[in-house]
């Protein structure tokens, strides 16, 4: 089949009192449910995976992975996938900053890379991190229930898989890859002291994908690029190389493409309640098509709210 699909959502934001007879949230989820079973399995065709953009806990911890678990389980057997199917990253509320605060060391690192000038600095300060004989591991330690969690879905991530990738075969001879890359490797308590949550995130080069014949790229980060350092040196090449960028974290649903790329944001399942909180995700389609012998991909958005 030419055309595959999926299922975006991000900042799900699953609390220690998540599913418990009290919690307000459970209504939104319900109305996923409902929406996916109902209106989803029967019009996109080809669901292939749910791609979660991050914030799937609220503060790292072991209790809101097991409640958030048995959300993902439901929409997994609703949608008829495998848990192999679903595919997440780390947000900000990933990092359980309770470790950091017991291992000093871990912010010793964060501070170093975070305090560089520029980005070829700044992968130097992390290579010699992840490069120690002993704890090369030491920054992924704030995200350890998350590994936890994602490992059942083969997104975790460690010194020797900073970013984890999938291909979906559309056509004999066209190909997805899918990307998912880690932007809060240096997120911690300074995080707070920015206003609008807006502190920039460290991306490494080695999370930019590379650009191969007859395949389309989609990468799956929390933070947009509008919240990653040294922007400026990585956004032209992520443009180019990354066809399709889903993202999270400013809980706002939004869209914009040129000719190069789509950028796709899916809201919050579980926003922070004011005056104008609206909770969305996103339903993606994509299609291969061969036109006058050229590649051409048809992306059809649904947003839901």
């Amino acid at each position: 089949m030419s055309k595959i699909a999926f299922i975006h959502l991000s900042d799900i934001h699953f609390r220690k009192e998540s599913n418990s007879v009290g919690d307000i949230d459970q209504d939104l989820r319900n109305s996923i449910i409902y929406d996916i079973k109902h209106n989803a399995v029967n019009n996109l065709p080809n669901i292939r995976g749910l791609l979660i953009g991050g914030d799937i806990a609220f503060s790292g911890n072991k209790k809101e992975y097991e409640e958030a678990q048995k959300f993902i389980s439901e929409l997994v057997s609703i949608l008829e996938i495998k848990e192999y199917d679903v595919y997440c990253v780390p947000g900000n509320h990933d990092v359980n900053r309770d470790t950091i605060k017991e291992l000093s060391s871990i912010y010793e690192d964060q501070c170093k890379i975070d305090s560089q000038l520029t980005i070829d600095e700044a992968d130097k300060y992390y290579l010699q991190s992840i490069s120690r004989k002993r704890y090369p591991d030491l920054l992924y330690e704030s995200i350890k229930e998350y590994n936890d969690f994602a490992g059942k879905y083969q997104c975790d991530l460690n010194s020797k898989q900073p970013y984890w990738e999938q291909k979906f075969l559309i056509t004999d001879e066209f190909q997805i890859c899918l990307r998912g890359i880690n932007s809060c490797l240096i997120s911690n308590e300074d995080d707070n002291k920015y206003t609008d949550d807006f502190r920039p995130m460290y991306i490494g080069q080695s999370q930019i994908p590379a650009k191969n014949d007859n395949e389309l790229t989609i990468i799956l980060s929390h933070h947009p690029i509008e919240c990653w350092k040294f922007k400026e040196d990585l956004v032209a090449r992520m443009d180019k190389r990354a066809d399709i960028q889903l993202y999270g974290h400013k809980h706002m649903q939004t869209m914009n493409f040129s000719n190069q790329r789509l950028l796709l944001s899916a809201g919050a399942v579980h926003p922070v309640r004011g005056n104008d909180w609206i909770p969305q995700y996103n339903w993606l389609s994509i299609e291969h098509k061969i036109i006058d012998g050229n590649n051409i991909i048809e992306i059809m958005v649904y947003p839901r709210i």
